[in-house]
């Protein structure tokens, strides 16, 4: 995948820059709270890991996850936000981290037989946490190419090629082996060079949705470096088992 090979689309405003906006102005906006909401959602699976990756049982960093979100749609975050140069996933590794931070303080003081003080969330982007949302960047990368995936087998299965999306969809990130296509054109009951456009014109057409997914986490200028950057990683993943969700 290329960042300059998709579709030319412009990109003046983004959802990731129009919560910026709205934070930037000061004002309370129930719209922008809710669309921060749905975009941390879209990463559900990538927070969760996350938690995980930090020890906390399965069962609280549920707990955990649903209480972020909850906590994000609720508009709290951009009360106090004012930072308008990250990018999402850097943001959203510091609105946990603030998150997790809480979560044990109360623990702490619940065993120490007190209350503990909920801090309001400290949105500035250090070094350190800059660093530390790298550990975010591979389940960040693979929630993405999933709601990709999602948006690609939707729109196959509206064309009713649902069943040619489920056959041809491990050859979107894997190099075919000697054969591969004869047996999927028979199974399909196509000619082996018809599979072989239908797999480039879905990995075209899943690079678009991916990009489409990307561009909504960063700001236009910022968005081919993002993608680069994804795609570096999501190279070093097995993508083959990805399933859409």
């Amino acid at each position: 995948m290329s960042p300059e090979s998709s579709e030319q689309d412009p990109f003046p405003e983004t959802l990731w820059t129009l919560i910026l906006a709205a934070s930037a102005g000061g004002a309370e906006d129930s719209d922008s709270s809710h669309q921060l909401g749905e975009l941390a959602a879209r990463y559900r699976s990538a927070i969760l890991q996350w938690l995980e990756q930090r020890r906390i049982p399965r069962p609280d960093a549920e707990d955990l996850t649903q209480q972020f979100l909850q906590r994000m749609m609720a508009g709290e975050v951009l009360k106090s936000f004012t930072r308008t140069t990250t990018r999402f996933r850097v943001f959203l590794c510091t609105c946990l981290r603030n998150h997790l931070r809480d979560h044990l303080r109360r623990q702490d003081a619940l065993k120490r037989g007190g209350e503990a003080e909920i801090l309001a969330w400290d949105d500035s982007i250090s070094p350190e946490i800059a660093g530390d949302a790298q550990s975010l960047d591979e389940p960040f990368a693979r929630a993405a190419a999933v709601s990709a995936l999602t948006a690609l087998s939707q729109d196959w299965c509206a064309k009713g090629w649902g069943e040619r999306f489920a056959e041809l969809r491990p050859h979107i990130f894997g190099a075919p082996e000697a054969g591969d296509y004869a047996a999927s054109a028979t199974r399909l009951n196509l000619k082996p060079n018809h599979v072989r456009q239908l797999v480039f014109t879905l990995r075209e057409e899943f690079f678009t949705c991916f990009r489409r997914e990307v561009s909504a986490t960063v700001t236009a200028d910022e968005l081919n470096e993002e993608l680069r950057h994804l795609i570096a990683i999501l190279g070093r993943c097995d993508l083959e088992s990805l399933q859409p969700s």
